[in-house]
């Protein structure tokens, strides 16, 4: 993702963490198995959001606007390919 693609995807994390409180930050963190001051720094823009992260953000939060917004600006296809069948095999139900 571009600069200004962080930076949005970092805004999206911000409202939903901090602003509006849909999710909660140490929760999710565990969830995903990053500690929660790595995070925090995801959310806060200190580091990039890396995009390898989206699929395990997504099903810790259920929150379909953070895979939405990786599939709708990434101009890379495989990425999308391994977004999709990556959230598809981990949401199976048997």
């Amino acid at each position: 993702m571009s600069n200004s693609k962080h930076d949005g995807f970092r805004s999206l994390l911000y409202y939903k963490f901090i602003h509006s409180k849909t999710h909660k930050v140490d929760e999710t963190a565990l969830k995903m198995g990053i500690s929660v001051s790595t995070f925090y720094n995801y959310i806060e823009g200190i580091n990039n959001f890396p995009v390898d992260l989206v699929p395990p953000l997504y099903n810790a939060t259920q929150d379909i606007d953070f895979l939405n917004f990786t599939l709708n600006n990434t101009a890379c296809a495989h990425i999308v390919v391994f977004l999709r069948q990556y959230v598809l095999l981990t949401h199976r139900h048997y």
